[in-house]
C-alpha cells in the first residue's frame, strides 16, 4: 500500500515509528525525537502534497535531518524501553564508542545491529542504496571491532 492510498494517521503509526528510530539512531535521543516530531509535523500540514511521493519516508528523513541540525544539544543516548529502541542491550561504553563512529557509519550500524533493520529498510528509510548502507555498516563495525580490539577469529 503506497503513502497515496493511507491516511496520515495509518502513516505516522507504521512509517513514523521507522522514522524516529532513523533519526535517533543518527541524532541521539533528544535531537532525534524533536527531528522526527518536527518531520511529522511538516508531514501533517502537507500531507496532500507529499502523500504521493515515491519515498515518503525517505523526504521526511531528510525534514528531519535539517530540523536535527539547527539543534545543537549534545548527542545523548539512554535506555529505552519496549520494542522501539533495544539500546537497553548496549554497554555503556559501546555508546561511547558509536558516538566516535562517522555520523553515516553509527546511524547504519545501530539500524542494522541494533534494531536489526535489512541492509534494504535502512537504505530505503535514508533514501540511498543498498551498496552505500553496506559500505557504512562494514566501515563502522571495523572501527569498532578496531576499538574494542575484538579481532576476527579469536
Amino acid at each position: 500500500m503506497t503513502a497515496t492510498d493511507r491516511t496520515f494517521e495509518e502513516f505516522e503509526r507504521v512509517d513514523g515509528a521507522r522514522l524516529k528510530r532513523a533519526l535517533m539512531a543518527r541524532f541521539g535521543l533528544d535531537s532525534g525525537t524533536d527531528a522526527a516530531a518536527a518531520a511529522l509535523e511538516y508531514a501533517w500540514t502537507n500531507w496532500e502534497r507529499l502523500r504521493s511521493l515515491d519515498n515518503l519516508t525517505g523526504y521526511l528523513w531528510r525534514v528531519g535531518c535539517t530540523a536535527a541540525r539547527r539543534d545543537r544539544r549534545p548527542m545523548r543516548f539512554a535506555p529505552s524501553h519496549g520494542h522501539d529502541a533495544p539500546m537497553e542491550q548496549f554497554d555503556p561504553a559501546l555508546l561511547t564508542l558509536l558516538r566516535r563512529l562517522r555520523i553515516d557509519e553509527r546511524t547504519s550500524v545501530v539500524l542494522v545491529h541494533g534494531y536489526g533493520w535489512t541492509y534494504a529498510e535502512v537504505a530505503d528509510t535514508l533514501g540511498v542504496s543498498v551498496a552505500s548502507v553496506t559500505n557504512h555498516v562494514h566501515r563502522g563495525m571495523k572501527r569498532l571491532r578496531k576499538w574494542m580490539e575484538v579481532h576476527d577469529g579469536e
